[in-house]
């Protein structure tokens, strides 16, 4: 029996001690099978086996600190509710996929007696209760129905779903690494850095949070949308994509709908990219420009709008009031602790954001620094974005910033990963002064980010790579 300070205890069974380090070897040799079988054609496997462990590795870590060292969290609210859905598979496993699929009717326009009546219909003595702030609203609920999944396969063990979530969620991280290879493949071990091995990412989207499952979702549209542009899949495959697309879609909007309104136009801007590129006609190119954005963010625009009634106060017509009453309520020290920073009041006017853009996108992208970091979570950060930072400031002396702009206009993955990762970092200064919140909310963009600066940063060696052909 582990206790914890806001749900009481975390139960800790005799048989874990074998489960959950037997878990962790499974994973290992499996990883290690299917390297071995896949690094005679594909030598980008090498990494395969080191990104697994590392972020099997960092979900325990997350879940060491958040158990010991925090005494508690969000991940033992998820956890704790996820329990008695568990309980409930056994039980009856009707009524647990009718709370799976359906509950959200009930809680997304929350009534408390309604509620009430339906839980307790539902659950009872032998279930337990799901914790009422946790599955009361439908997109923290939607963690623990997730994660209620991997309790039915662990024995209700809180490490070993843990374990399970982490080696799971490495999947689509690993498939985006391979698509930016073949974008890249003189690049192999540097973008294994950029995508595999990013320390915030590994640790914030490997436990039973929403960053986990919001974050693989996020790297799964992203593969879809390069399935779906790329001409050389088949129809038949374009359908799995889209399939994919769609899934990943729903469940971000189950969770984080904020995340599309920068993903959707960001894939506009890949769109207008691509377009532009195929247009060799320097007169034409100019000409028709203006007509290729237009379309381009006017049809994400209209793609947000007709999305507007799942996404409720994440609509885009609602997106700035809801980001002052965000900005305000992640100021509540009794609630989020002291750890905030401040870029000034949000007015809800166009001027006042833009004028917030460059203090709000630098704190999205580069913040905490050592002088604001105030726990030891906090001090790794702060050290992670002490190196991008770096990276970021070595690339602009190294690499002209004309030629910046040129390799990100002539590479519309580059223009797509820089698009999404400014907007999203602007969209998270202005609306998370806490840092305990932003190192997490951040990491859908760190892949990308790092991505870009590192492509552009390796500009000779893709050169060289790119002339070998013909000096041979």
């Amino acid at each position: 029996m582990i206790k914890t300070y806001n749900v009481g205890t975390i139960d800790w069974q005799p048989w874990e001690w074998i489960l959950v380090p037997g878990l962790v070897i499974i994973i290992y040799f499996l990883g290690a099978r299917y390297k071995t079988k896949k690094i005679g054609q594909n030598p980008e496997y090498k990494y395969f086996l080191t990104g697994l462990m590392f972020k099997v590795f960092a979900g325990l870590f997350f879940g060491f600190i958040y158990v010991f060292y925090y005494g508690g969290g969000d991940t033992i609210s998820y956890y704790s509710t996820s329990i008695p859905l568990a309980n409930l598979f056994w039980q009856n496993p009707w009524d647990y996929f009718d709370v799976l699929i359906y509950s959200s009717d009930i809680t997304e326009n929350y009534n408390p007696d309604e509620w009430e009546a339906y839980t307790f219909n539902v659950f009872d003595g032998n279930t337990g209760i799901p914790l009422s702030f946790i599955s009361r609203d439908p997109k923290t609920f939607m963690v623990s129905k997730i994660a209620s999944l991997f309790l039915i396969l662990t024995g209700k063990s809180y490490f070993a779903s843990t374990i399970l979530i982490s080696a799971l969620t490495f999947i689509p991280i690993w498939i985006l690494y391979r698509n930016i290879l073949n974008f890249f493949p003189i690049l192999d071990k540097e973008l294994a850095i950029a995508i595999i091995l990013i320390p915030s990412v590994a640790f914030w989207g490997s436990g039973i949070m929403k960053d986990t499952f919001t974050f693989s979702a996020t790297l799964i549209a992203v593969i879809s949308f390069i399935k779906l542009i790329d001409e050389r899949t088949f129809n038949y495959v374009r359908l799995l994509y889209l399939i994919l697309l769609i899934f990943a879609t729903l469940l971000i909007i189950s969770i984080k709908p904020y995340i599309l309104n920068i993903l959707i136009p960001s894939f506009g801007v890949w769109i207008i990219a691509i377009s532009i590129n195929r247009i060799s006609n320097p007169i034409f190119k100019f000409i028709i420009l203006p007509i290729i954005i237009l379309i381009g963010m006017g049809g994400s625009l209209t793609v947000l709008q007709s999305m507007s009634s799942s996404m409720d106060q994440f609509a885009i017509d609602k997106a700035i009031k809801t980001a002052q009453v965000t900005q305000e309520d992640l100021k509540r020290e009794e609630e989020y602790g002291s750890n905030n920073f401040d870029i000034g009041e949000l007015d809800g006017s166009i001027p006042n954001l833009v004028g917030k853009f460059p203090l709000a996108t630098f704190a999205g992208l580069f913040r905490p620094s050592f002088l604001e970091a105030r726990s030891p979570v906090m001090l790794l950060s702060a050290l992670e974005n002490f190196f991008l930072l770096g990276l970021f400031l070595f690339t602009l002396y190294r690499v002209k910033i004309k030629l910046i702009l040129n390799i990100i206009k002539s590479t519309p993955f580059l223009a797509f990963c820089f698009t999404f990762s400014v907007l999203f970092a602007f969209m998270l200064g202005i609306t998370t002064p806490n840092f305990g919140a932003l190192v997490r909310f951040k990491i859908p963009l760190m892949p990308f980010f790092t991505t870009g600066l590192i492509v552009i940063y390796s500009t000779n060696k893709i050169l060289e790579y790119s002339d070998e052909p013909r000096r041979s």
